[in-house]
Protein backbone atom coordinates (compact mmCIF):
# COMPACT_ATOMS: atom_id res chain seq x y z
CA UNK A 1 0.00 0.00 0.00
CA UNK A 2 1.23 3.24 -0.99
CA UNK A 3 2.63 5.06 2.20
CA UNK A 4 -0.63 6.25 3.80
CA UNK A 5 -0.84 8.18 7.49
CA UNK A 6 -2.74 6.37 10.27
CA UNK A 7 -5.30 9.40 10.78
CA UNK A 8 -5.74 9.34 7.02
CA UNK A 9 -6.78 6.05 7.22
CA UNK A 10 -9.32 5.90 10.22
CA UNK A 11 -10.63 9.15 8.29
CA UNK A 12 -10.93 7.38 4.75
CA UNK A 13 -12.47 4.57 6.62
CA UNK A 14 -14.83 6.23 8.71
CA UNK A 15 -17.77 5.65 5.99
CA UNK A 16 -19.10 7.15 2.60
CA UNK A 17 -22.31 8.50 4.34
CA UNK A 18 -19.71 10.69 6.87
CA UNK A 19 -17.11 12.26 4.02
CA UNK A 20 -17.83 16.03 4.25
CA UNK A 21 -15.64 18.57 1.73
CA UNK A 22 -13.17 18.89 4.83
CA UNK A 23 -12.26 15.53 4.68
CA UNK A 24 -11.50 15.07 1.17
CA UNK A 25 -9.12 18.06 1.32
CA UNK A 26 -7.57 16.25 4.37
CA UNK A 27 -6.69 13.21 2.26
CA UNK A 28 -5.51 15.06 -0.42
CA UNK A 29 -9.04 13.98 -3.06
CA UNK A 30 -8.90 16.46 -5.54
CA UNK A 31 -11.48 14.83 -7.95
CA UNK A 32 -13.91 11.58 -7.76
CA UNK A 33 -13.43 9.15 -10.93
CA UNK A 34 -15.03 5.79 -12.14
CA UNK A 35 -12.72 5.92 -15.70
CA UNK A 36 -9.34 4.18 -15.26
CA UNK A 37 -8.31 5.83 -18.53
CA UNK A 38 -8.68 9.58 -16.99
CA UNK A 39 -7.62 8.38 -13.42
CA UNK A 40 -4.02 10.13 -11.67
CA UNK A 41 -3.07 10.99 -8.37
CA UNK A 42 -5.52 12.52 -6.09
CA UNK A 43 -7.94 10.77 -7.41
CA UNK A 44 -10.36 8.91 -5.72
CA UNK A 45 -11.66 6.11 -7.92
CA UNK A 46 -14.52 3.84 -7.64
CA UNK A 47 -14.71 0.82 -8.66
CA UNK A 48 -18.21 0.51 -11.39
CA UNK A 49 -19.20 -2.97 -13.36
CA UNK A 50 -20.70 -2.05 -16.22
CA UNK A 51 -22.26 -4.23 -18.97
CA UNK A 52 -18.91 -4.57 -20.91
CA UNK A 53 -16.17 -3.32 -18.44
CA UNK A 54 -15.52 -3.99 -14.36
CA UNK A 55 -13.66 -0.89 -12.66
CA UNK A 56 -12.42 -3.53 -10.22
CA UNK A 57 -10.16 -4.98 -12.88
CA UNK A 58 -8.23 -1.63 -13.17
CA UNK A 59 -7.49 -0.74 -9.78
CA UNK A 60 -3.39 -2.12 -10.31
CA UNK A 61 -3.44 0.38 -13.24
CA UNK A 62 -5.72 3.36 -11.31
CA UNK A 63 -2.62 2.45 -8.81
CA UNK A 64 0.37 2.59 -11.24
CA UNK A 65 -1.17 6.36 -12.05
CA UNK A 66 -0.80 7.40 -8.23
CA UNK A 67 -4.16 6.79 -7.36
CA UNK A 68 -4.07 5.86 -3.24
CA UNK A 69 -8.05 5.23 -2.59
CA UNK A 70 -10.57 3.20 -4.25
CA UNK A 71 -13.85 2.57 -3.32
CA UNK A 72 -14.73 -1.54 -3.98
CA UNK A 73 -17.43 -3.91 -3.57
CA UNK A 74 -14.95 -6.78 -2.94
CA UNK A 75 -10.93 -6.49 -1.61
CA UNK A 76 -9.03 -7.10 -4.78
CA UNK A 77 -5.39 -8.52 -4.60
CA UNK A 78 -4.65 -6.19 -8.12
CA UNK A 79 -5.51 -3.10 -5.95
CA UNK A 80 -3.66 -4.27 -2.57
CA UNK A 81 -0.94 -0.98 -3.09
CA UNK A 82 -4.73 1.10 -2.23
CA UNK A 83 -6.51 1.60 0.64
CA UNK A 84 -9.83 0.01 -0.75
CA UNK A 85 -13.08 1.31 1.28
CA UNK A 86 -15.84 -2.04 0.38
CA UNK A 87 -19.03 -0.92 0.40
CA UNK A 88 -22.30 -3.21 -0.60
CA UNK A 89 -23.15 -1.53 -3.93
CA UNK A 90 -20.13 1.07 -5.72
CA UNK A 91 -23.30 2.50 -8.02
CA UNK A 92 -24.85 3.45 -4.47
CA UNK A 93 -21.70 5.04 -3.20
CA UNK A 94 -20.84 7.01 -5.99
CA UNK A 95 -24.09 8.43 -5.67
CA UNK A 96 -23.47 9.32 -2.20
CA UNK A 97 -19.62 10.71 -2.72
CA UNK A 98 -20.54 13.03 -5.41
CA UNK A 99 -23.02 14.67 -3.83
CA UNK A 100 -20.83 14.89 -0.39
CA UNK A 101 -17.81 15.96 -2.76
CA UNK A 102 -19.09 18.84 -4.66
CA UNK A 103 -21.13 20.11 -1.61
CA UNK A 104 -24.59 19.05 -2.18
CA UNK A 105 -25.23 22.15 -4.92
CA UNK A 106 -28.63 21.37 -6.13
CA UNK A 107 -30.09 22.26 -2.11
CA UNK A 108 -28.43 26.02 -3.75
CA UNK A 109 -30.23 25.65 -6.53
CA UNK A 110 -34.23 25.54 -7.57
CA UNK A 111 -34.14 22.53 -9.47
CA UNK A 112 -36.45 21.76 -11.84
CA UNK A 113 -36.79 17.89 -13.47
CA UNK A 114 -38.51 16.57 -16.24
CA UNK A 115 -39.23 13.22 -17.68
CA UNK A 116 -41.31 11.43 -19.86
CA UNK A 117 -41.45 9.80 -23.49
CA UNK A 118 -41.02 12.65 -25.61
CA UNK A 119 -40.93 16.85 -25.44
CA UNK A 120 -38.60 16.61 -22.64
CA UNK A 121 -35.70 18.75 -24.21
CA UNK A 122 -38.07 21.27 -26.05
CA UNK A 123 -39.94 21.80 -22.42
CA UNK A 124 -36.59 22.59 -20.81
CA UNK A 125 -36.15 24.75 -23.98
CA UNK A 126 -39.22 26.73 -23.01
CA UNK A 127 -38.81 26.61 -18.99
CA UNK A 128 -34.85 27.97 -19.69
CA UNK A 129 -36.29 30.91 -21.85
CA UNK A 130 -39.28 31.47 -19.17
CA UNK A 131 -36.80 32.04 -16.51
CA UNK A 132 -34.74 34.36 -18.44
CA UNK A 133 -37.60 36.34 -19.33
CA UNK A 134 -38.24 36.74 -15.98
CA UNK A 135 -34.71 37.75 -15.02
CA UNK A 136 -33.33 34.28 -13.69
CA UNK A 137 -30.80 32.48 -15.01
CA UNK A 138 -30.78 28.93 -15.24
CA UNK A 139 -28.41 26.14 -16.21
CA UNK A 140 -29.48 23.12 -18.33
CA UNK A 141 -28.71 19.50 -18.05
CA UNK A 142 -30.03 17.94 -21.57
CA UNK A 143 -30.09 15.89 -24.54
CA UNK A 144 -28.53 18.35 -26.76
CA UNK A 145 -26.02 20.34 -24.35
CA UNK A 146 -25.01 20.91 -20.87
CA UNK A 147 -24.86 24.30 -19.42
CA UNK A 148 -23.53 25.55 -16.89
CA UNK A 149 -22.40 28.89 -17.55
CA UNK A 150 -20.56 27.46 -20.27
CA UNK A 151 -21.93 25.24 -23.00
CA UNK A 152 -20.77 21.75 -23.65
CA UNK A 153 -22.03 18.96 -26.03
CA UNK A 154 -23.55 16.44 -23.96
CA UNK A 155 -22.19 12.29 -23.99
CA UNK A 156 -26.35 11.51 -22.28
CA UNK A 157 -29.45 12.56 -21.60
CA UNK A 158 -29.18 12.35 -18.03
CA UNK A 159 -25.15 12.00 -17.20
CA UNK A 160 -24.27 9.76 -14.07
CA UNK A 161 -23.68 10.79 -10.58
CA UNK A 162 -20.15 12.24 -10.23
CA UNK A 163 -20.88 14.22 -13.70
CA UNK A 164 -24.34 15.62 -12.39
CA UNK A 165 -23.35 16.68 -9.17
CA UNK A 166 -20.24 18.19 -11.13
CA UNK A 167 -22.58 20.06 -13.79
CA UNK A 168 -24.44 21.57 -10.41
CA UNK A 169 -21.70 22.70 -8.60
CA UNK A 170 -20.24 24.72 -11.83
CA UNK A 171 -24.03 26.33 -11.89
CA UNK A 172 -23.73 27.50 -8.39
CA UNK A 173 -20.07 28.81 -8.88
CA UNK A 174 -21.04 30.44 -11.94
CA UNK A 175 -24.13 31.92 -9.67
CA UNK A 176 -27.07 30.21 -11.45
CA UNK A 177 -30.74 30.25 -9.71
CA UNK A 178 -31.87 27.34 -11.64
CA UNK A 179 -31.01 23.59 -12.73
CA UNK A 180 -33.22 22.53 -15.37
CA UNK A 181 -32.73 19.05 -16.20
CA UNK A 182 -34.10 16.30 -18.34
CA UNK A 183 -34.76 13.15 -16.51
CA UNK A 184 -34.21 9.31 -18.13
CA UNK A 185 -35.68 6.14 -17.42
CA UNK A 186 -32.24 5.11 -17.66
CA UNK A 187 -30.84 7.58 -15.28
CA UNK A 188 -33.68 7.27 -12.85
CA UNK A 189 -33.50 3.52 -12.50
CA UNK A 190 -29.32 3.68 -12.26
CA UNK A 191 -29.68 6.15 -8.99
CA UNK A 192 -28.11 8.92 -11.14
CA UNK A 193 -30.32 11.83 -9.73
CA UNK A 194 -30.85 10.11 -6.44
CA UNK A 195 -29.08 12.56 -4.89
CA UNK A 196 -30.82 15.54 -6.69
CA UNK A 197 -32.85 17.91 -4.51
CA UNK A 198 -35.92 18.24 -6.81
CA UNK A 199 -37.85 21.31 -6.39
CA UNK A 200 -40.06 20.98 -9.18
CA UNK A 201 -40.97 17.42 -11.18
CA UNK A 202 -42.09 17.82 -14.19
CA UNK A 203 -43.93 14.66 -16.31
CA UNK A 204 -44.54 15.40 -20.19
CA UNK A 205 -46.09 12.21 -21.60
CA UNK A 206 -45.87 8.36 -21.62
CA UNK A 207 -46.00 6.01 -23.93
CA UNK A 208 -43.70 2.94 -25.03
CA UNK A 209 -39.93 3.45 -25.27
CA UNK A 210 -36.52 1.49 -24.04
CA UNK A 211 -38.00 -2.02 -23.98
CA UNK A 212 -34.59 -3.52 -24.31
CA UNK A 213 -34.26 -2.02 -21.18
CA UNK A 214 -36.82 -2.35 -18.95
CA UNK A 215 -38.88 -5.66 -18.61
CA UNK A 216 -42.46 -4.55 -19.75
CA UNK A 217 -44.20 -1.25 -19.91
CA UNK A 218 -45.07 -1.13 -16.49
CA UNK A 219 -41.59 -1.41 -15.73
CA UNK A 220 -40.88 1.34 -17.66
CA UNK A 221 -43.79 3.28 -15.76
CA UNK A 222 -42.73 2.33 -12.56
CA UNK A 223 -39.19 4.24 -13.51
CA UNK A 224 -40.62 7.17 -14.70
CA UNK A 225 -42.22 7.41 -11.04
CA UNK A 226 -39.33 7.56 -9.39
CA UNK A 227 -39.21 11.49 -9.97
CA UNK A 228 -41.52 12.24 -8.18
CA UNK A 229 -40.45 9.95 -5.73
CA UNK A 230 -37.57 12.01 -5.05
CA UNK A 231 -39.14 15.58 -4.76
CA UNK A 232 -39.17 16.67 -2.02
CA UNK A 233 -41.93 17.66 0.68
CA UNK A 234 -43.26 21.01 -0.28
CA UNK A 235 -41.87 20.62 -3.87
CA UNK A 236 -44.74 20.24 -6.52
CA UNK A 237 -45.34 17.95 -9.67
CA UNK A 238 -46.10 19.47 -12.45
CA UNK A 239 -48.22 16.54 -14.10
CA UNK A 240 -50.39 16.17 -17.84
CA UNK A 241 -53.81 15.88 -16.75
CA UNK A 242 -54.63 14.59 -20.01
CA UNK A 243 -52.25 11.61 -19.61
CA UNK A 244 -53.53 8.02 -18.78
CA UNK A 245 -50.48 8.01 -16.18
CA UNK A 246 -51.14 11.54 -14.62
CA UNK A 247 -52.69 9.71 -11.44
CA UNK A 248 -49.74 7.16 -10.77
CA UNK A 249 -47.54 9.84 -10.93
CA UNK A 250 -49.69 11.76 -8.33
CA UNK A 251 -49.97 8.97 -5.73
CA UNK A 252 -45.99 8.71 -6.70
CA UNK A 253 -45.17 12.22 -5.27
CA UNK A 254 -45.42 13.59 -1.73
CA UNK A 255 -45.40 16.98 -2.70
CA UNK A 256 -48.10 19.15 -4.21
CA UNK A 257 -49.62 18.94 -7.48
CA UNK A 258 -50.43 21.01 -10.29
CA UNK A 259 -52.21 19.19 -13.51
CA UNK A 260 -52.07 21.20 -17.00
CA UNK A 261 -53.74 19.96 -20.43
CA UNK A 262 -57.23 21.08 -22.31
CA UNK A 263 -59.54 19.28 -19.87
CA UNK A 264 -61.66 21.47 -17.93
CA UNK A 265 -60.33 19.91 -14.45
CA UNK A 266 -56.56 20.81 -15.12
CA UNK A 267 -55.49 23.32 -13.11
CA UNK A 268 -53.31 25.38 -16.53
CA UNK A 269 -55.61 24.76 -19.15
CA UNK A 270 -55.59 25.68 -23.34
CA UNK A 271 -58.47 26.81 -24.89
CA UNK A 272 -59.30 28.63 -28.44
CA UNK A 273 -56.15 26.91 -29.87
CA UNK A 274 -55.10 27.45 -33.46
CA UNK A 275 -52.36 25.26 -35.32
CA UNK A 276 -50.86 26.93 -38.40
CA UNK A 277 -47.79 25.61 -40.47
CA UNK A 278 -46.01 29.07 -38.91
CA UNK A 279 -46.79 28.55 -35.24
CA UNK A 280 -49.80 28.21 -32.57
CA UNK A 281 -51.89 30.97 -30.57
CA UNK A 282 -53.97 29.72 -28.06
CA UNK A 283 -55.16 31.05 -24.84
CA UNK A 284 -54.35 29.36 -21.38
CA UNK A 285 -56.34 30.11 -17.93
CA UNK A 286 -54.32 29.50 -14.51
CA UNK A 287 -54.96 30.00 -11.24
CA UNK A 288 -53.28 32.91 -11.26
CA UNK A 289 -54.57 34.63 -14.13
CA UNK A 290 -55.16 34.24 -18.35
CA UNK A 291 -52.06 34.17 -21.11
CA UNK A 292 -52.41 34.99 -24.26
CA UNK A 293 -49.86 32.70 -25.71
CA UNK A 294 -48.31 32.55 -29.68
CA UNK A 295 -45.04 30.50 -30.66
CA UNK A 296 -43.76 29.70 -33.82
CA UNK A 297 -43.59 26.25 -32.31
CA UNK A 298 -45.62 24.02 -34.40
CA UNK A 299 -47.87 20.92 -33.34
CA UNK A 300 -50.55 20.12 -30.41
CA UNK A 301 -47.79 18.23 -28.96
CA UNK A 302 -46.09 21.45 -28.59
CA UNK A 303 -49.29 23.39 -26.81
CA UNK A 304 -48.59 20.57 -24.40
CA UNK A 305 -44.93 20.82 -24.15
CA UNK A 306 -45.44 24.94 -23.35
CA UNK A 307 -48.68 24.08 -20.77
CA UNK A 308 -45.82 22.31 -18.68
CA UNK A 309 -43.43 25.47 -19.11
CA UNK A 310 -46.26 27.51 -17.97
CA UNK A 311 -46.87 25.45 -15.11
CA UNK A 312 -43.35 25.70 -13.68
CA UNK A 313 -43.70 29.08 -14.02
CA UNK A 314 -46.84 29.17 -12.15
CA UNK A 315 -45.03 27.39 -9.64
CA UNK A 316 -42.25 29.38 -9.54
CA UNK A 317 -45.49 32.97 -9.50
CA UNK A 318 -43.35 34.47 -12.21
CA UNK A 319 -45.02 37.06 -13.81
CA UNK A 320 -47.33 36.11 -16.28
CA UNK A 321 -46.71 38.98 -18.99
CA UNK A 322 -43.03 38.03 -19.05
CA UNK A 323 -43.79 34.15 -19.23
CA UNK A 324 -45.47 35.36 -22.49
CA UNK A 325 -42.58 37.05 -23.40
CA UNK A 326 -40.37 33.72 -23.16
CA UNK A 327 -42.45 31.78 -25.02
CA UNK A 328 -42.33 33.83 -27.96
CA UNK A 329 -38.87 34.79 -27.82
CA UNK A 330 -37.86 30.69 -27.98
CA UNK A 331 -37.68 29.64 -32.16
CA UNK A 332 -35.85 26.94 -32.33
CA UNK A 333 -35.23 23.91 -30.57
CA UNK A 334 -32.14 22.58 -32.69
CA UNK A 335 -33.14 18.60 -34.10
CA UNK A 336 -36.85 19.48 -32.82
CA UNK A 337 -39.11 20.06 -36.36
CA UNK A 338 -36.23 22.21 -37.21
CA UNK A 339 -37.20 23.93 -40.82
CA UNK A 340 -34.75 23.75 -43.53
CA UNK A 341 -35.10 26.26 -46.25
CA UNK A 342 -33.45 27.11 -48.84
CA UNK A 343 -35.42 28.71 -51.20
CA UNK A 344 -37.63 25.02 -52.13
CA UNK A 345 -40.70 24.98 -53.37
CA UNK A 346 -41.48 22.10 -50.31
CA UNK A 347 -41.15 21.99 -46.71
CA UNK A 348 -38.40 20.09 -45.17
CA UNK A 349 -38.25 19.23 -41.03
CA UNK A 350 -35.57 17.82 -39.13
CA UNK A 351 -37.16 15.75 -36.28
CA UNK A 352 -35.56 13.53 -33.06
CA UNK A 353 -38.83 11.70 -33.51
CA UNK A 354 -37.40 7.99 -32.96
CA UNK A 355 -41.03 6.51 -31.34
CA UNK A 356 -43.80 5.63 -33.00
CA UNK A 357 -46.02 8.10 -30.61
CA UNK A 358 -43.49 10.99 -31.54
CA UNK A 359 -43.57 10.19 -35.11
CA UNK A 360 -47.10 9.89 -34.66
CA UNK A 361 -47.05 13.06 -33.69
CA UNK A 362 -45.08 14.92 -36.16
CA UNK A 363 -46.79 13.97 -39.14
CA UNK A 364 -49.98 14.73 -37.96
CA UNK A 365 -48.96 18.06 -37.17
CA UNK A 366 -46.90 18.21 -40.39
CA UNK A 367 -50.49 17.06 -42.13
CA UNK A 368 -52.05 20.38 -41.64
CA UNK A 369 -49.38 22.23 -43.24
CA UNK A 370 -48.87 20.19 -46.18
CA UNK A 371 -51.17 21.09 -49.23
CA UNK A 372 -49.53 18.19 -51.49
CA UNK A 373 -47.93 14.76 -50.31
CA UNK A 374 -46.34 14.12 -47.13
CA UNK A 375 -42.93 12.07 -47.15
CA UNK A 376 -41.57 10.45 -44.16
CA UNK A 377 -37.85 9.67 -43.68
CA UNK A 378 -36.54 7.29 -41.04
CA UNK A 379 -35.23 4.13 -39.53
CA UNK A 380 -34.71 2.56 -35.80
CA UNK A 381 -31.83 2.48 -33.82
CA UNK A 382 -30.30 -0.90 -33.00
CA UNK A 383 -29.36 -2.61 -29.99
CA UNK A 384 -32.51 -0.96 -29.01
CA UNK A 385 -35.98 -1.66 -28.31
CA UNK A 386 -37.21 -3.48 -31.16
CA UNK A 387 -40.66 -3.65 -30.04
CA UNK A 388 -41.41 -0.07 -31.68
CA UNK A 389 -39.92 -0.99 -35.31
CA UNK A 390 -43.49 -2.76 -36.46
CA UNK A 391 -45.12 -0.30 -34.82
CA UNK A 392 -43.17 2.96 -36.58
CA UNK A 393 -43.72 1.42 -39.89
CA UNK A 394 -47.42 1.22 -39.35
CA UNK A 395 -47.93 4.90 -38.51
CA UNK A 396 -45.60 5.59 -41.43
CA UNK A 397 -47.68 3.42 -43.51
CA UNK A 398 -51.31 4.78 -42.59
CA UNK A 399 -50.24 8.69 -42.10
CA UNK A 400 -47.46 8.88 -44.93
CA UNK A 401 -47.86 9.16 -48.86
CA UNK A 402 -44.51 8.02 -49.23
CA UNK A 403 -42.25 6.25 -46.76
CA UNK A 404 -38.14 5.97 -47.27
CA UNK A 405 -36.99 3.57 -44.73
CA UNK A 406 -33.04 3.74 -43.77
CA UNK A 407 -30.51 3.64 -41.53
CA UNK A 408 -30.87 5.27 -38.16
CA UNK A 409 -28.06 4.83 -35.66
CA UNK A 410 -27.64 0.44 -36.64
CA UNK A 411 -24.76 -0.09 -33.90
CA UNK A 412 -23.84 -3.88 -33.91
CA UNK A 413 -26.89 -4.84 -36.13
CA UNK A 414 -27.54 -5.16 -39.63
CA UNK A 415 -29.25 -2.12 -40.63
CA UNK A 416 -31.32 -4.45 -43.52
CA UNK A 417 -32.64 -6.31 -40.54
CA UNK A 418 -33.96 -3.36 -38.66
CA UNK A 419 -35.27 -2.05 -42.03
CA UNK A 420 -37.41 -5.29 -42.40
CA UNK A 421 -38.50 -5.59 -38.77
CA UNK A 422 -40.04 -1.75 -39.81
CA UNK A 423 -41.32 -2.87 -43.30
CA UNK A 424 -43.46 -5.57 -40.81
CA UNK A 425 -45.55 -2.69 -40.06
CA UNK A 426 -46.43 -1.62 -43.41
CA UNK A 427 -49.86 -2.96 -45.21
CA UNK A 428 -49.64 -1.71 -48.79
CA UNK A 429 -45.65 -2.64 -50.05
CA UNK A 430 -46.08 -0.10 -52.50
CA UNK A 431 -46.47 3.25 -50.12
CA UNK A 432 -42.40 2.73 -48.95
CA UNK A 433 -39.31 2.49 -50.71
CA UNK A 434 -35.61 1.42 -49.29
CA UNK A 435 -32.17 3.08 -49.05
CA UNK A 436 -30.41 1.73 -46.41
CA UNK A 437 -27.65 4.46 -46.94
CA UNK A 438 -28.96 7.47 -45.21
CA UNK A 439 -27.30 10.06 -47.60
CA UNK A 440 -29.03 8.18 -50.31
CA UNK A 441 -32.51 8.30 -48.78
CA UNK A 442 -32.41 11.64 -47.92
CA UNK A 443 -31.60 12.23 -51.47
CA UNK A 444 -34.42 10.31 -52.92
CA UNK A 445 -36.55 12.11 -50.34
CA UNK A 446 -35.78 15.62 -51.71
CA UNK A 447 -35.83 14.08 -55.51
CA UNK A 448 -38.92 13.21 -55.00
CA UNK A 449 -40.83 16.16 -53.30
CA UNK A 450 -42.85 18.35 -55.47
CA UNK A 451 -44.00 22.30 -54.74
CA UNK A 452 -46.35 21.90 -51.94
CA UNK A 453 -45.28 18.37 -50.87
CA UNK A 454 -43.66 18.26 -47.00
CA UNK A 455 -40.74 15.89 -46.11
CA UNK A 456 -40.07 15.01 -42.37
CA UNK A 457 -36.83 13.63 -42.16
CA UNK A 458 -37.10 11.94 -38.38
CA UNK A 459 -35.07 10.21 -35.92
CA UNK A 460 -31.54 11.74 -35.33
CA UNK A 461 -33.08 15.58 -34.88
CA UNK A 462 -29.24 17.29 -33.44
CA UNK A 463 -27.27 14.38 -34.03
CA UNK A 464 -24.17 15.39 -35.19
CA UNK A 465 -22.96 11.66 -36.03
CA UNK A 466 -24.44 8.08 -36.92
CA UNK A 467 -23.20 5.11 -35.17
CA UNK A 468 -22.37 2.12 -37.17
CA UNK A 469 -20.60 -0.79 -34.50
CA UNK A 470 -18.46 1.17 -32.54
CA UNK A 471 -17.62 3.67 -34.42
CA UNK A 472 -19.31 7.17 -34.40
CA UNK A 473 -19.42 8.29 -38.49
CA UNK A 474 -20.16 11.95 -38.72
CA UNK A 475 -23.37 13.29 -40.26
CA UNK A 476 -25.74 15.60 -39.26
CA UNK A 477 -29.07 15.19 -41.43
CA UNK A 478 -29.51 19.10 -41.32
CA UNK A 479 -26.34 19.37 -43.42
CA UNK A 480 -26.60 16.33 -45.56
CA UNK A 481 -30.08 18.36 -46.87
CA UNK A 482 -28.45 21.43 -47.19
CA UNK A 483 -25.62 19.59 -49.13
CA UNK A 484 -28.04 17.95 -51.07
CA UNK A 485 -30.26 20.71 -52.32
CA UNK A 486 -27.14 22.25 -53.34
CA UNK A 487 -26.63 19.35 -56.27
CA UNK A 488 -29.91 18.39 -57.52
CA UNK A 489 -32.22 20.43 -59.59
CA UNK A 490 -35.28 21.83 -57.59
CA UNK A 491 -38.71 22.07 -59.75
CA UNK A 492 -40.93 24.48 -59.52
CA UNK A 493 -44.69 24.00 -60.54
CA UNK A 494 -45.69 27.11 -62.73
CA UNK A 495 -48.95 25.22 -63.83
Amino acid sequence: MNMIDANKINLFLKGIEKLSQRDFKALGIKRICCDSRIAREGDLFIALKGTVCDGHDFLKDVALKGVKFAVVERNTPAGESLLQLIVPDTHSAAVVLADNFYGSPSKRLNVVGITGTNGKTTTSFLIGDILRACGKSPGLIGTIFYDTGEKVSSINTTPGPLHVQDLMRRMVDNGMSHAVMEVSSHGLVQRRVDKVNFDIAVLTNISSDHLDYHKDHADYVEAKSRLFKLLKPKGTAVLNGDDQFCKIMEKATRGNVLTYGLGDNSHVRASKVRLKGTGSTFVVTTPKGKLDIETRLIGMYNVYNILAAIGVGVVENLNLELIEDGIRNLDLVPGRMERIDRGQPFNIFVDYAHTDDALDKALSALRGLTKGRLVALFGCGGDRDSSKRARMGSVASRMADISILTSDNPRSEDPRHIIREIEAGFEDIDRYVIHVDRRDAIRAALETARQGDTVLIAGKGHENYQIIGEEHVSFDDRVVVREVLSEIPVVIDKG
